[in-house]
């Protein structure tokens, strides 16, 4: 079924990163995510209704807007779930939050599983010293990623938008996490996985 949306004002929206991470700083446009990734930790560890119930921050770009006097960044977009899911392509609240930082020259990198952020590679080659992107891509076994991460684009499709990126000239990478012994640990394709992000600049 597909997650309820709850539309929701906040009053703060950037938060600093704690763990090893500490020091950092990162916007979440949206708490609780479509993709449904089985392995997700902000569904234990935060959210208990992460992959049932959407909330879209309606108001973040106002609060952002206000939040970043004095700061210099770079600040991660998102850090506990994906920025650029379904409902981004309805509310573009990542897009607007790009163009703020984009405006006050503020580098941010992006952190996604989805194919959907080619909508605004023209915006971020305005920013190519700005913006990095960094692809979660953890197989290119279809069939396991259906298990893993039921609700994300194909693995293809994240590829056909790293070429995409390429053309671009835009800064980008992959992030091959979680590695999961005996479901995506082949060296062979991970290798590949490799090769092929290579490949594509």
């Amino acid at each position: 079924e597909r997650p309820e949306v709850i539309l929701e004002a906040c009053k703060s929206f950037l938060h600093p990163m704690s763990g090893e991470y500490k020091g950092g700083l990162t916007i979440n446009p949206y708490q609780g995510c479509y993709h449904r990734c089985i392995y997700c930790y902000a569904t234990y560890d935060w959210f208990q209704d992460f992959y049932d119930k959407v909330r879209v921050k309606i108001n973040a770009p106002k609060i952002l807007n206000g939040e970043l006097k004095g700061i210099k960044g770079p600040i991660l977009i998102s850090s506990s779930t994906d920025c650029y899911q379904p409902l981004e392509n309805i509310f573009k609240i990542t897009r607007k939050c790009i163009e703020i930082l984009i405006s006050k020259n503020i580098p941010f990198i992006i952190i996604t599983k989805s194919s959907s952020i080619v909508r605004d590679f023209p915006l971020l080659s305005k920013a190519r010293n700005l913006s990095t992107i960094v692809w979660s891509l953890t197989t290119l076994d279809e069939k396991v990623k259906r298990i893993l991460e039921p609700f994300t684009p194909s693995a293809k499709g994240i590829i056909r938008a790293m070429k995409k990126a390429k053309g671009y000239n835009l800064r980008f990478g992959i992030n091959i996490d979680p590695i999961i012994p005996k479901v995506n640990d082949d060296v062979k394709m991970l290798m590949a996985l490799v090769d092929i992000a290579k490949d594509c600049g």
